[in-house]
């Protein structure tokens, strides 16, 4: 395992830590590890009895690169961080939580290599731009602190990121191919010593692919071991990340985000509310791996969606064809116009308070959501025309809050929608028609920050439908074994170089209509105001009489008497923007004076 002959009397604790975890982990192939081990004491191979405490420092700068970081920079690392930095492995895996610090100890630990060693080439690979603009703005903040490295860089460029020392060594950057749309192209032909890889989990095959033979030794004379520093937040693959994590050849280092002593209750709430999902969370905090990911729909709450309806349904089972609407409960309308090759898909789905039990009130679920019919303009027979009169039919038939609809096949479907509400004002279509650009923004309110922040369109309404299978808020029908597998099936292939995630494309053209219909319940929630809920009258299933239970609006149940019918059915509610509005409302209510009518339109109404 350690190349220069060090003794173990002379091993840094942690590398004696080190040998003893990798022999019960590997067992005989635990030497096969490439390192030369850290010295307890970087002087102790040096005769120091003529050195001046100067000398001394000089000394240890140069074989010292957490000491060198400390003097430099003021940096105070913790004791994790200085024996990642001065880990002398040829092959390094990071598996870090975020927000722990690895970037500092990549960067300390590559320009400290780079100070002392002549023509030192260091290739770092990302799947995004602004990952190495961080690893360079780092490298700058050091600058401003310490001339000597001021002195030492003689050029700092971009494309591609570039800084080169004036001992010949230099650092350059480039982001990853499938993330970026070239698989690492523009890196082909590089040199490499060292080679860095953040966020590795998020690379391809393909990516490893242009990279990796920039290890291999140029010619039969190469006596230089290459190096490959691999730092990575698990995403849930178990592919090459997962693999080098398990492989005797790497040393791997682990650390949670709770391991950072900066981490406290609030930023353990933060990251809650930013992945409230327990896989997410254990992925990008715990920094662990988990189950391998089954997709954007994890299939354990595609199944529970399943078995939610055998609760309501015979079989979980319902007739699309013979389903109608029902007082009490709310229905969106989704479009996905496609090209002839597709057809086009239309999904109505249903809010409806009936399908709850007594232990999904007392868990804050009031009502459900499910595809209550949904119909398909076939390619063989598709036109404009029927695409659109099938939607003037269902609207009329289904009364809906909204009709949120693809702008991207639509433009001409869009115009004759809005002409015939021109044409027949009581359709009420003008009113409820929401055209959708799966390419534009969306405004939302930060959990944390409260504020508004724009996301990209096409994961909102993907992730929006997500957060309602994971409340358990979904309902599947059975028979719909077509809509069941493109929900099982929809994966993310690829992110582009912000991050953004790119999903699989092909039969997946119900389900955005789906995305369509669910956006639409979110959007009347009216995001980031406040929302004041009158009573909500909770019964048992369709056509079962029960006792009213009576949600009131501290949030408290109350039952009351099957004979104060008035009381007994359930009252749509309406978004006030003012707490004048509100109180208004409430006054209504106790009065019997509250109507769901305003102008002969349905107020609008939150779930």
């Amino acid at each position: 395992m350690l190349n220069n002959g060090i003794s173990v009397e002379d091993l840094h604790p942690a590398c004696v830590k080190c040998i003893a975890e990798r022999q019960v982990k590997f067992g005989p192939d635990y030497n096969k590890l490439k390192c030369d081990g850290i010295k307890n004491d970087v002087l102790s191979d040096i005769d120091t009895t003529s050195m001046d405490d100067g000398e001394l420092d000089t000394a240890r700068y140069l074989l010292d690169p957490w000491y060198w970081g400390k003097k430099e920079f003021a940096i105070h690392q913790r004791d994790a961080q200085e024996v990642m930095t001065k880990c002398t492995a040829k092959r390094k895996v990071f598996r870090i939580g975020r927000r722990w610090g690895k970037t500092q100890v990549l960067v300390l630990a590559a320009i400290h290599r780079m100070m002392v060693t002549k023509n030192l080439k260091v290739l770092l690979f990302t799947p995004y731009e602004n990952q190495i603009e961080l690893f360079f703005l780092r490298v700058k903040e050091w600058m401003d602190l310490s001339p000597a490295l001021a002195q030492s860089v003689s050029r700092i460029v971009g494309d591609p990121f570039t800084m080169e020392l004036g001992n010949g060594s230099y650092l350059k950057g480039f982001t990853t191919g499938t993330k970026s749309g070239n698989n690492a192209g523009s890196s082909r032909g590089q040199e490499a010593d060292i080679i860095i890889i953040d966020e590795a989990d998020l690379l391809s095959r393909a990516d490893l692919t242009a990279i990796l033979p920039m290890l291999q030794r140029t010619n039969e004379f190469s006596t230089k071991e290459k190096e490959l520093w691999v730092a990575s937040t698990p995403t849930g693959k178990h592919d090459f990340f997962y693999d080098w994590c398990r492989d005797s050849l790497f040393k791997e280092f682990h650390f949670p985000s709770s391991s950072n002593p900066a981490w406290n209750e609030e930023e353990e709430a933060t990251a809650h509310a930013l992945f409230p999902n327990p896989i997410d969370y254990d992925h990008e905090y715990n920094a662990e791996f988990g189950e391998e990911m089954e997709g954007v729909y994890q299939h354990a709450f595609v199944d529970r969606a399943v078995d939610v309806s055998k609760e309501f349904f015979t079989e979980g089972i319902w007739d699309y064809k013979k389903q109608a609407p029902q007082n009490g409960c709310l229905y969106m309308i989704g479009v996905d116009w496609n090209a002839a090759g597709n057809g086009t898909q239309i999904v109505v789905v249903e809010y409806n308070p009936q399908f709850v039990s007594p232990k999904d009130v007392e868990t804050g679920i009031l009502a459900r959501f499910r595809v209550v019919t949904r119909e398909a303009v076939d390619a063989k027979e598709f036109t404009q025309t029927k695409s659109v009169n099938k939607l003037v039919e269902l609207n009329r038939r289904w009364n809906p809050e909204k009709i949120y609809v693809d702008e991207g096949y639509g433009m001409t479907q869009i115009e004759q929608l809005k002409t015939y509400g021109k044409l027949n004002p009581d359709s009420n279509i003008l009113h409820r028609l929401e055209p959708i650009n799966f390419s534009s923004m969306q405004e939302i309110v930060d959990p944390q920050t409260k504020q508004l922040v724009k996301k990209h369109m096409k994961p909102f309404l993907v992730f929006n439908t997500v957060g309602y299978f994971e409340k358990n808020l979904m309902m599947l029908n059975k028979s719909d074994s077509f809509l069941e597998k493109q929900i099982r099936d929809y994966q993310i292939e690829k992110r582009s170089r912000d991050g953004r995630p790119v999903f699989s494309e092909g039969n997946d053209h119900t389900l955005q209509a789906l995305h369509l219909a669910m956006l639409g319940f979110t959007m009347i929630t009216d995001l980031g105001r406040r929302t004041y809920t009158n009573r909500v009258g909770a019964g048992g299933r369709l056509g079962e009489k029960k006792s009213e239970q009576i949600i009131e609006d501290d949030g408290t149940i109350k039952i009351i008497d099957n004979a104060n019918k008035n009381r007994g059915i359930v009252k749509p509610r309406q978004i006030a923007t003012t707490d004048r509005e509100g109180n208004r409302i409430q006054r209504a209510w106790k009065n019997n004076r509250y109507s769901t009518l305003k102008n002969n339109r349905p107020i609008k109404r939150s779930i």
